[in-house]
């Protein structure tokens, strides 16, 4: 009974790690898609592919993750976030035609001790992103380290590309999450492309983390990994 006492400890145990580790952030953008009309940029946090938004004060970490958009000239203009209870909540207005980028990134997290995801002592950064296409959009940017191209192929079919640092990462997991409905696992090919089907209108988050196991020091601490975490939201 005993063995079967501490066996229970260690599955429950395992599973709250996964809740955990399954929790992320997300942009959600709401326009009329012309210029010179506002569009309004929500930022959230929770477990997607189970439908879970978060609220409250556990959005307060999200101060650090800085806003930005990223003209179709290549301009950078920063967007002031603001906390709500559900969401974190900005805007910006395109002044002409074009692909404009929104990307959050949070650089500056302390390091953290994620040995219980296999990850040890660790430095997170975390990137996001999602467009806004405004009359013919151009192609998209790869402006970020770790970065995907997605390009839409027909009414559903749609090509990504992973990039880090502007250079194709092949063999590399990627998760497709649709919420409220699960998630799919795909892998980079050689060229670092995969083919995804969405066949249902809606928001749909592809995430990918790349691990640097270059240690160093950051902020008078010593980590092991850098854990590069990309999550792009893909609106059908």
């Amino acid at each position: 009974m005993k063995g079967i006492k501490i066996l229970l400890v260690a599955v429950l145990l395992c599973l709250s790690s996964l809740q955990l580790s399954a929790h992320g952030y997300w942009l959600e953008l709401q326009g009329s898609g012309k210029a010179k009309k506002p569009c309004t940029i929500k930022m959230y946090y929770g477990d997607y592919p189970v439908g879970e938004r978060l609220s409250g004060k556990t959005l307060d970490k999200m101060k650090d993750i800085k806003v930005y958009v990223l003209t179709p000239s290549g301009e950078k203009q920063s967007v002031t976030m603001t906390q709500m209870n559900d969401f974190w909540q900005g805007s910006f207005t395109p002044q002409a035609k074009g692909r404009y980028e929104i990307i959050g990134i949070n650089d500056e997290r302390e390091v953290q001790d994620w040995t219980k995801h296999h990850l040890g002592i660790t430095r997170p950064v975390q990137y996001l992103k999602t467009t806004y296409a405004v009359g013919q959009a151009g192609e998209q940017q790869a402006s970020l380290f770790l970065d995907m191209r997605v390009v839409r192929m027909d009414k559903t079919n749609y090509e990504v590309t992973l990039l880090k640092q502007g250079t194709a990462l092949p063999a590399q997991k990627l998760v497709l999450a649709e919420f409220d409905k699960g998630e799919t696992e795909f892998t980079t090919d050689v060229n670092g492309k995969i083919n995804i089907k969405l066949d249902n209108p809606g928001l749909y988050i592809l995430s990918v983390d790349w691990i640097d196991y270059t240690p160093g020091s950051f902020k008078g601490k010593n980590y092991e990994t850098v854990r590069h975490r990309l999550d792009i939201a893909i609106e059908k």
